[in-house]
């Protein structure tokens, strides 16, 4: 019975690790890689998508890749088919309705791969005297990967592209930033300086009071030593009266 049960238990064991192995978790993650993060108006800003940090399993490794991909229509120019660009053999298909993108390929991904490269055309009028630079995000996300056996989600992503007026001066607002600063360290240490102003009026005042106080204190002994004195002259003087006597 114990023989049989050891049998058991060791079959159990072995399936387990079987099973383990074959359902073993995949994972990756998908980059967007922007070739300028500023740019100015009536522009191209080209987007590398990347699959990364890839593990397949026992699997031969992702062989699609979908997602929503999101960006600002008053910034950019609507993207079509024509904008994006295969890279190592992944095939890019976009619904501009839903803007769902799909990427496959016939050669699994196993290591870091570049799939596919997006063109963004920035438009004109979107920066004005009062703004002179526009950030904006180009989003990839609800991002599903898959095997032949699996499909796993990933992380969704984001690039910030900022869009500058042309007579921009990153100085100028560098420039803006530390008069900010500067005024709000001024205005710190005036503040800084009250307080202490405050401070020194308070411990006079109590350096008076403590002053007066003491001053009252040192009189009242001084009268007490006083009385305490005339009393024992008053006492000497009866005591020698009574002795004469």
């Amino acid at each position: 019975m114990k023989k049989k049960f050891l049998k058991t238990a060791l079959v159990v064991f072995m399936l387990t690790i079987t099973i383990t192995n074959i359902v073993r978790a995949i994972s990756f993650t998908v980059t967007l890689t922007p070739s300028k993060t500023t740019a100015p108006e009536e522009d191209t800003v080209i987007v590398v998508l990347k699959i990364t940090n890839i593990d397949a399993g026992s699997s031969e490794g992702f062989s699609e890749v979908t997602g929503t991909l999101t960006y600002d229509t008053s910034v950019f120019e609507a993207i079509t088919q024509s904008d994006f660009e295969r890279l190592n053999n992944w095939k890019p298909v976009y619904d501009a309705g839903t803007n769902k993108l799909t990427l496959t390929s016939t050669i699994a991904a196993k290591t870091d791969t570049s799939i596919c490269q997006i063109t963004f055309n920035t438009k004109q009028g979107i920066t004005s005297e009062a703004k002179k630079s526009v950030a904006t995000k180009i989003q990839f996300t609800d991002i599903v990967g898959k095997t032949e056996d699996q499909d796993k989600t990933a992380s969704d992503i984001a690039t910030t592209i900022t869009i500058v007026a042309d007579d921009y001066d990153p100085s100028a607002n560098n420039l803006n930033n530390t008069n900010s600063n500067m005024v709000l360290n001024v205005n710190n240490n005036v503040n800084k300086n009250v307080n202490n102003v405050i401070s020194y009026v308070e411990n006079v005042n109590k350096s008076d009071e403590d002053i007066s106080q003491a001053g009252a204190e040192d009189t009242a002994l001084i009268l007490l030593i006083i009385a305490i004195a005339v009393s024992i002259g008053f006492y000497i003087k009866f005591e020698k009266s009574s002795w004469i006597q």
